[in-house]
């Protein structure tokens, strides 16, 4: 693809998110998807609509068809994505937790069905520990989205950050047929972001980060191929490190690191005085430098 089409693409997905969000911020009180104010959020005061993840993932879907992969496998990528939604939505709509067992069950059968269409990267070069790892760490980054979700504006735009890391080292090392994808993502972030910056008037919710998420771990799967686990790692290095300083913050509290609270280092800054939007930038800055790291190690091969 030229220049033209992949911009083209960028905007069309855009388009899309931007105008599926808006219509979602008047119809998913009506449906019921609803986020009621959260004592443990200090920022979330009011009832604000979810269904920003709707958005996300249709403006994501703009690119998907461009991928290089065959219908089987093209059919385990989207069930792995179905499947994470529903749960998304289900949590969404009920308004309440669902078991971390349960959860992180219906994850690790959608990211092994990605594993599987695009293959696990060879780290250790044995076949079974390579897959074990790599469905692992998919897991982790699906929820680590999730946990950074706690902000006006803070997951939508690191993972935005991510995605333009991901076309630029994808681009350096001639994977040019993936690049659709973290394209068209990037699109469907910047679509919904229109919305979601503080004060935020739709929140992408469990749909959103959990859709987000697998698509996010497809893309690093094929940044792990074509460009190594340093860069693959560096390029999700934001999200991944939320999940293991939340729990350390829980175990230190007294409460297992498996229970969703408002203990995250975000939150935290902001009981302590910060602005919603300075914390924001403060996340987007420190994803923004690691992923410049991975494109200058990139273009240093």
């Amino acid at each position: 693809m030229n220049l033209v089409a992949l911009t083209l693409l960028f905007l069309t997905a855009a388009a899309v998110a931007a105008a599926v969000s808006n219509l979602a911020i008047y119809a998913a009180p009506k449906l019921g998807f609803t986020a009621k104010p959260d004592p443990t959020v200090p920022n979330h005061v009011t009832s604000i609509p979810l269904l920003g993840g709707v958005a996300i993932m249709l403006g994501t879907m703009v690119g998907a068809p461009m991928l290089p992969v065959d219908l089987f496998n093209g059919c385990l990528l989207a069930g792995g994505a179905l499947a994470v939604c529903a749960l998304g939505a289900y949590k969404d709509r009920i308004g309440t937790p669902v078991s971390s067992l349960s959860q992180m069950v219906v994850q690790a059968v959608a990211v092994t069905a990605a594993v599987a269409a695009v293959g696990a990267p060879p780290i250790t070069g044995v076949a079974w520990l390579d897959t074990l790892l790599a469905i692992v760490t998919s897991v982790w980054l699906v929820n680590s989205i999730n946990f950074l979700d706690v902000m006006d504006g803070l997951a939508g735009g690191i993972c935005l950050i991510a995605c333009a890391g991901a076309v630029t080292v994808l681009a350096v090392n001639g994977a040019m047929a993936w690049i659709p994808l973290p394209l068209a993502l990037a699109g469907g972030l910047f679509g919904f972001l229109i919305f979601n910056l503080h004060p935020a008037r739709i929140f992408m919710g469990d749909i959103g980060s959990f859709g987000t998420g697998f698509v996010l771990v497809i893309i690093w799967l094929q940044v792990e191929h074509y460009c190594g686990s340093v860069v693959a790692a560096l390029l999700v290095a934001v999200p991944l490190l939320e999940v293991p300083t939340s729990a350390l913050l829980r175990l230190r509290n007294g409460t297992s690191p498996l229970n969703g609270d408002g203990t995250h280092i975000s939150l935290l800054m902001l009981r302590h005085g910060g602005r919603v939007r300075l914390i924001t930038a403060y996340f987007w800055i420190a994803e923004a430098v690691s992923v410049t790291v991975a494109c200058g190690l990139t273009s240093l091969e």
